[in-house]
C-alpha cells in the first residue's frame, strides 16, 4: 500500500485564496473546491502515473488486450465532459478486483477485474465510472481540499499553473493515495450516474452495470478479500444495483430501444482468452505450488495452507497463513563477497533483541546455508519465533524467513513445517527454466450441446462457482454455442 506523504502543519488561508479556490465542475456544473489548473492537474497525474507503474506494474503479456481496453476507453472519454484532454488507459498487473483513476486523464483497470467481467458492456461501465471521476475533477478537487486543510499558503504556488512542475511532483503521492483509497460516497454516486450516461452515449447497454455489480456481489459474498479494494470506498453494492435498476426503468420509459442493444459478451471473452490468472507480477510467476523468479533465477515451493503473492524490491515473495504466520523470500544485493557466516553474524548484530536458540550450517542447492531459530517479542510484548535460512550466492544475500507467535518450544507445528518446505525447496533455476515458466491462463471455449456447469467444472460441487464466474446462477443452463470462461484452477472463488 502506498503511504500518504507527511504534510506540513495547517496554515491560515487568506480570503483571496479561498475565493480563488472555487470552480465549476465541467461534468456537473456544480461548484467545487479547486486550486489546480488543468495543466498542473496533468503534471500531477503524470508524476503519479510513474509511481503506479513502478509499484504495480503494467500487464504487457497481451498487447492486443491492452489496445482493446485503450480503444474502448478513448471512445467513452470522447463522450465525456472533457473530451479534449489527453486520456491514458492501462491494465495493471494486479490480481485485486479494482479500477481507479488519477487526475489529468490517467485511468487504470486491474487484470483481476478483467478476469471477472463477462461483457464489453461491463468493461464500459467500469471505465465510464473512472472517466467520470476525471471529467468531474474529483481527484483535483480532493488534492485542493487537502492543501487548504493542511498546507495553506502553498496553494498560491499551485495557482501558478504551468510553472508549478516541482509542486506537481510533491502532490503525486497524495494523488496516488486518493486514487487507491477512493473518493467520497457522494463523488462515487456522481461517477456512477455520469458513467451510465457515457456508456449509453457510446452505444453500450445500460444493463452492463447491473451485470457487473451482481457478479461482484456474488464474489464478495463468498470471498470479501477479493473485492475489498473495489468496495472499500464505493456505496454499498445493493444500493448501487438499486440505483442502476432505477436508471434502467427510467430509460425503459424514455428510450426502450437502447435496452435492446445486444450485450457484447463474446467479443469481450475472445479478448481475455489467455489472460494471466492468479498471483503473477513482473518477474515472479506462481505456477501450481511453486514460485519462480526470473530476475533472481530462484524457485521455491509454497507450503500447504499458505497463500503467496509476489513482492517488490528486495522482497521477492510474501507468504501468509492462519494463526498469524508470515513468511518471505528476500534477495539483497551485497557490496562485496560475504560468507554465509558473516551474513548471519551481521543479522544478529542488527537484531540484538533476538535470542538464537538453534543454528545449523549445511550445504544445499545454493551452496553453504545457515538455518537458525530465534526468539523475541513483538510490539505487543507477546513472544515470537523466527526461523531463517540465509545463503550467499552470486553477489546476493538470499534469505527465507518464517515468523510465528509463541516461543520456540510453543510455536506451531504448522510454522515449523512451512519453514522446512521453504528452506529445503529453495533452489536455483537456469535461464531456460525461468523462460519456460508460464503463468496460469484463463481459457475461453464455446459451450457445446449437453454441457452443464458441473461437467465444465469437472465436479458437481464446483458447478455453482463456475456459473457465478460466468455471470450466471447455478440454475441457469449453459448457453449452447456461447463462449464460457474456464479458469486454470477449479478451486474456484465464485
Amino acid at each position: 500500500m502506498i503511504r500518504r506523504p507527511a504534510l506540513r502543519p495547517a496554515a491560515a488561508i487568506p480570503l483571496c485564496a479561498l475565493a480563488a479556490a472555487c470552480a465549476v465542475s465541467p461534468a456537473t456544473g456544480k461548484r467545487q473546491t479547486m486550486l489546480i489548473s488543468e495543466r498542473t492537474e496533468f503534471e500531477i497525474g503524470r508524476a503519479a502515473n510513474d509511481k503506479i507503474l513502478k509499484d504495480e506494474g503494467a500487464y504487457t503479456a497481451q498487447p492486443m488486450l491492452r489496445a482493446y481496453v485503450e480503444s474502448i476507453g478513448q471512445n467513452l472519454a470522447a463522450a465525456s465532459a472533457r473530451p479534449g484532454i489527453a486520456w491514458h488507459f492501462e491494465i495493471t498487473d494486479q490480481t485485486e478486483v479494482n479500477a481507479f483513476a488519477l487526475p489529468g486523464g490517467f485511468v487504470y483497470i486491474t487484470r483481476g477485474i478483467l478476469e471477472r467481467m463477462n461483457s464489453e458492456d461491463e468493461l464500459a461501465a467500469v471505465l465510464g465510472h473512472e472517466i467520470a471521476h476525471v471529467a468531474a475533477r474529483h481527484g483535483a478537487s480532493q488534492i485542493s481540499k487537502a492543501y487548504i486543510a493542511q498546507v495553506g499558503l502553498v496553494a498560491t504556488t499551485i495557482l501558478a499553473g504551468p510553472t508549478a512542475g516541482p509542486v506537481a511532483g510533491d502532490l503525486a503521492n497524495i494523488a496516488v493515495y486518493a486514487a487507491m483509497q477512493g473518493y467520497s460516497r457522494d463523488a462515487e454516486r456522481e461517477a456512477d450516474s455520469l458513467g451510465f450516461e457515457y456508456a449509453a452515449h457510446a452505444g453500450y447497454n445500460r444493463k452492463g452495470a447491473v451485470d457487473l455489480l451482481q457478479t461482484l456481489a456474488r464474489l464478495d459474498s463468498h470471498d470479501p478479500t477479493k473485492t475489498e479494494a473495489f468496495f472499500a470506498s464505493h456505496p454499498a453494492t445493493a444500493e448501487r444495483i438499486r440505483t442502476a435498476r432505477k436508471d434502467i426503468e427510467e430509460t425503459r420509459q424514455t428510450d426502450p430501444d437502447s435496452l435492446a442493444i445486444p450485450r457484447k459478451r463474446d467479443e469481450y471473452l475472445r479478448q481475455i482468452d489467455g489472460l494471466a490468472v492468479g498471483a503473477s507480477k513482473g518477474t515472479t510467476v506462481l505456477s501450481g505450488r511453486t514460485a519462480y523468479d526470473r530476475r533472481t533465477l530462484l524457485a521455491v515451493d509454497i507450503p500447504e495452507g499458505m497463500t503467496a503473492q509476489p513482492g517488490g524490491g528486495e522482497t521477492v515473495l510474501v507468504l501468509g497463513a492462519r494463526d498469524g504466520i508470515q513468511a518471505a523470500l528476500r534477495v539483497v544485493a551485497l557490496p562485496k563477497t560475504t560468507s554465509v557466516s558473516d551474513l548471519e553474524a551481521e543479522f544478529m548484530t542488527r537484531n540484538r533483541g533476538l535470542k538464537r536458540s538453534s543454528r545449523d550450517e549445511r550445504i544445499g542447492p545454493l551452496g553453504p546455508v545457515i538455518e537458525a531459530t530465534y526468539s523475541g517479542r513483538g510490539q505487543d510484548g507477546n513472544p515470537l519465533t523466527l526461523r531463517r535460512t540465509v545463503a550467499s550466492r552470486g553477489g546476493n544475500e538470499i534469505s527465507v524467513a518464517v515468523l510465528g507467535p509463541g516461543t520456540a518450544g510453543e510455536a506451531s507445528q504448522h510454522a515449523a513445517k512451512a519453514f522446512e518446505t521453504l528452506s529445503k525447496s529453495l533452489r536455483p533455476i537456469t535461464p531456460q527454466e525461468a523462460a519456460a515458466v508460464e503463468a496460469p491462463r484463463l481459457k475461453v471455449q464455446q459451450a457445446a450441446a449437453g454441457d452443464t456447469w458441473a461437467s465444465l467444472a469437472g465436479h458437481p460441487a464446483l458447478a455453482a462457482a463456475l456459473a457465478a464466474y460466468n455471470g450466471f446462477d447455478a440454475s441457469d443452463p449453459v448457453p449452447e454455442g456461447d463462449l464460457v470462461k474456464i479458469p486454470p484452477s477449479l478451486s474456484l472463488e465464485p
